[in-house]
């Protein structure tokens, strides 16, 4: 198979355990948290490696982990509006997703390679996306948050929220 469908049947299996394992909404935003935090080291350990196939095999695992939270992220924001506000909804999650994801992460790694090319050369590259490692913890963070937030609400509120016609 070819590696889109290799990362399309991780990303299903990544919402299949949520959904598996989940026994609310918060489990939904733990297990992405977790495993964002699980991908850092190997993040790390792939950018510095010496070899390629080293590196290969390190970066795949961050970057599988890191696209676990999509799966529960849709989920979520389609549970918990009303259905006649869900397209708008969830075109709105993927408008900020790629507007930071794909749209300002490239630029900042990019800012950053060109800022260090006179001090690092040929390793610039590598070191502004070294810049990157302080992002796993604050969104494992901000999804612990978020998740604290969601198992505030009472059965009665989450009722109304998910069933409003």
């Amino acid at each position: 198979p070819s590696l889109g469908q290799t990362l399309h049947q991780i990303e299903g299996a990544s919402g299949g355990q949520v959904t598996r394992f989940g026994r609310n909404e918060r489990d939904y935003l733990l297990f992405p948290a977790w495993a964002m935090l699980a991908g850092l080291p190997f993040f790390v350990f792939g950018l510095l490696a010496s070899a390629w196939p080293t590196a290969l095999a390190c970066l795949a695992i961050p970057m599988t982990t890191n696209s676990m939270y999509l799966a529960p992220a849709t989920a979520l924001v389609q549970n918990n509006v009303p259905p006649n506000q869900r397209s708008a909804a969830a075109a709105i999650l993927l408008l900020v997703l790629n507007l930071f994801g794909t749209g300002l992460g490239p630029l900042f790694v990019g800012a950053m390679s060109e800022a260090l090319t006179p001090q690092f050369g040929a390793q610039a590259l590598v070191y502004a996306m070294l810049c990157l490692t302080p992002l796993f913890p604050i969104a494992a963070g901000t999804l612990w948050l978020v998740s604290q937030v969601m198992g505030r609400a009472s059965p009665v509120e989450a009722d109304a929220t998910v069933n409003r016609q």
